[in-house]
């Protein structure tokens, strides 16, 4: 009956252990999908929500943007969530993601309650600012105009410097890398390309914000402007 018992158990831990290698990876992310390496490299990090489904082909929100961008700053959530926003739910699962956001200081709250738009998709170059502002990653702003390596944007534009940036990170457009196409919706994988490359530029870039004299939060001029 003991030795029974002991082979059961044996047998259990043996299951419980080929399942869990089983969805150890999304179930809908092929190894021939293009940014297969990305996903898989901070997936097996842990710098990405963990889920039998990662839906990689999906255009980005505002909310997943920031749920991706915390998990991957392993971020502590806050549990205290009130959002001020007329579109969102205190209790959904993206509410800690963007109450912790707001308390970071990567998502500046509205100065009156208004909608947020949780299921507004969003581009390219937003997304690129907000990751570059929230971890830290400098941008500079007297680059060698020369050498600007994008034909649809101009090298004297607002956001050149963010451009040129993301070339120096190995930012560029699949089979088109002559372009940067700013007003591009993103997907999911995409936006995880670009926390790959930003781990492999940076990769102890974590949240980052400014605590002023007075105390309060102070926020980038630039991603005041985007969201």
């Amino acid at each position: 009956m003991k030795k029974a018992l002991i082979q059961i158990t044996i047998l259990a831990v043996l299951l419980f252990t080929q399942t869990t290698v089983t969805f150890a990876f999304y179930n809908d992310v092929p190894e021939d999908h293009t940014y297969y390496q990305a996903i898989h490299t901070l997936e097996g990090e842990g710098l990405l929500p963990d889920s039998e489904l990662f839906y990689p082909d999906k255009l980005l929100t505002k909310t997943e943007l920031y749920k991706l961008l915390l998990t991957y700053a392993q971020s502590r959530l806050t549990l205290d969530i009130n959002l001020p926003y007329t579109d969102t739910d205190n209790q959904a699962d993206y509410a800690p993601y963007l109450q912790t956001a707001i308390n970071l200081g990567i998502l500046k709250p509205p100065g009156k309650k208004t909608a947020m738009g949780i299921n507004n998709t969003i581009t390219k170059h937003q997304t690129l600012a907000i990751m570059f502002n929230s971890l830290g990653i400098g941008i500079d702003y007297f680059f060698e105009k020369n050498n600007f390596p994008f034909k649809d944007l101009n090298k004297d534009s607002a956001i050149a410097a963010l451009a040129f940036k993301t070339y120096e990170l190995g930012i560029l457009e699949e089979g088109k890398p002559q372009y940067f196409k700013m007003a591009k919706r993103i997907t999911k994988a995409e936006a995880i390309n670009y926390l790959y490359k930003i781990h492999n530029y940076a990769p102890s870039a974590t949240i980052t914000f400014t605590i002023s004299t007075d105390g309060s939060k102070t926020y980038d001029s630039a991603q005041q402007e985007l969201l």
